[in-house]
């Protein structure tokens, strides 16, 4: 017997189970596709909760020293750290001494072989006033630079470029530091002590 269509009950079965299996792949591979991409998500989430990451933060100390910090605030230890800064930058405005030019410091000059999470460095760079102080015609400290990070993790190589443009700073007061109030403290203890043998 055959149906309108000039098939046979088995023909007709056959074609409609390759439908249905021929639908069945397609979901499959969606489902397999999606779950690809979902593994991937996880894993670039898992790189980013343990990848290092060297970050640039401009402080105020005492008030009016700018401060740069930088530092690795990641979960693993940044390898082959190399820092440069694209200007000259004469800490405090001062051209002669050693390493008074932020670039001939031993951080920017060499390569480090690891920073480990936490750890850093902080860089005197000037009081507010010295901001774009000009020597000799040349800007020796000036309010825009930009300092670049190149790092590796893994097989992998971060390069991170931090602007710095110290005048969105002007007016502002720094947090108070834990260090600078526990000076404070114990030169009042010890004023208090001084008081109290005579």
């Amino acid at each position: 017997m055959t149906s309108a269509i000039g098939l046979t009950p088995i023909d007709l079965l056959t074609t409609i189970l390759v439908v249905i299996t021929g639908v069945y792949a397609w979901l499959t591979y969606k489902i397999a596709h999606s779950n690809k991409m979902m593994v991937i998500e996880i894993q670039k989430q898992i790189e980013v909760q343990t990848r290092p990451v060297i970050a640039l933060n401009i402080e105020i100390q005492h008030h009016t020293i700018f401060v740069a910090r930088i530092w690795n605030r990641g979960s693993s230890s940044a390898e082959n750290l190399k820092l440069t800064v694209d200007r000259d930058f004469y800490r405090f405005g001062e051209t002669v001494g050693e390493s008074k030019n932020i670039s001939d410091m031993y951080i920017f000059k060499n390569t480090l072989a690891a920073l480990a999470p936490g750890d850093g460095f902080w860089i005197d760079l000037c009081t507010g006033p010295q901001v774009g102080k000009e020597i000799g015609g040349k800007i020796v400290t000036p309010d825009k630079f930009t300092i670049q990070a190149s790092y590796g993790y893994g097989s992998r190589i971060y390069t991170e470029n931090f602007f710095v443009d110290l005048r969105a700073y002007f007016y502002t007061s720094g947090a108070k530091r834990i260090p600078e109030q526990l000076e404070k403290i114990a030169k009042s203890l010890d004023e208090l002590a001084k008081s109290n043998r005579k």
